[in-house]
């Protein structure tokens, strides 16, 4: 019975993603709660790699974006569960795409495009796994390039 699982309430309760049992100890409003914030930070995230991907193509400077790539993750695991979801996905999701697609449709040579990906992936997890108590520009200061733009 659907209805006795959201709670009687299907308009106002929801698991889209089927992750919660509605028992005896379970709050249907804390479910609700978390659901909101995880695609919350999510879509945050999202819009953090938006940003720093706007500012990465506005700084035109030689060697930016590892940091921006740090910036971005940084940024979108501050939100939460839903931001460093976003982070790892659009991360090895944008790596995977130009390993496999755009380097060699350049013609990248292939030891040069695996390098110039694993270098990024490691910058992404430098801003994932940063100290959550620092801000992302100390995080990410070891991978900021001479010249960048005060500004970023």
């Amino acid at each position: 019975n659907l209805y006795v699982y959201v709670g009687n309430c299907p308009v106002n309760r929801k698991d889209p993603l089927g992750l919660f049992w509605d028992g005896p100890d379970v709050d249907i409003g804390t479910i609700d709660s978390y659901v909101d914030d995880f695609w919350g930070g999510f879509f945050g995230g999202a819009g953090d790699f938006y940003r720093n991907y706007q500012d990465m193509k506005d700084a035109r400077t030689i060697g930016a974006d590892k940091y921006f790539h740090c910036m971005a993750n940084c940024q979108a695991s501050r939100r939460g569960l839903g931001g460093r979801d976003a982070a790892e996905a659009i991360s090895e999701g944008r790596e995977l795409i130009d390993e496999y697609i755009k380097n060699p449709l350049k013609r990248i040579p292939k030891e040069e495009n695996i390098k110039d990906c694993n270098e990024d992936r490691a910058a992404n997890r430098h801003g994932r796994e940063g100290n959550p108590n620092d801000p992302c520009s100390t995080v990410c200061a070891p991978l900021r390039p001479l010249g960048l733009d005060p500004k970023y």
